[in-house]
């Protein structure tokens, strides 16, 4: 991957964040679209044990 398609790729994601702010049933229906969380709202086991830094969050 580019430094450029790193940064669109960023961006997207980005701006993603920005429409589902305190949006709860929008953000975990994207959230079991993307296959992150189970049908009942749970992380799903590959998910479970990340880790991300403080200052991403």
């Amino acid at each position: 991957m580019s430094q450029t398609e790193r940064n669109q790729f960023l961006a997207a994601i980005q701006d993603k964040k920005k429409q589902l702010a305190g949006k709860q049933k929008e953000s975990l229906s994207f959230l079991k679209e993307a296959g992150i969380v189970n049908k009942q709202g749970k992380l799903r086991k590959e998910y479970k044990n990340l880790c991300i830094p403080q200052e991403q969050a």
